[in-house]
């Protein structure tokens, strides 16, 4: 499954201190999710050592993100309502 991400154009170094991010809650999706922001510089994960990371292996988050788990699903067909609207 594809990884969906919205993010408007040239922003995700803008985020502001403490910015809520919403990631899908499955396993595939929240290592998917972390290892897009460790790639940016967002945060800092640990070595991997098992297949999948967890909101557990963030090593540094100078941001101080929160990190809310959402259902994939219903989440999408949410937005897809708002947006054909």
């Amino acid at each position: 499954m594809p990884i969906m991400v919205y993010i408007p154009k040239n922003t995700i170094d803008k985020f502001s201190e403490s910015a809520a991010i919403a990631i899908a809650n499955d396993v595939s999706n929240i290592d998917r999710s972390l290892s897009l922001l460790a790639k940016h510089k967002m945060i800092t994960l640990k070595e991997k050592k098992s297949p999948y990371y967890t909101i557990y292996d963030i090593t540094e988050n100078p941001k101080n993100y929160k990190f809310k788990e959402v259902d994939f699903l219903c989440w999408r067909e949410r937005m897809m309502k708002q947006m054909l609207s």
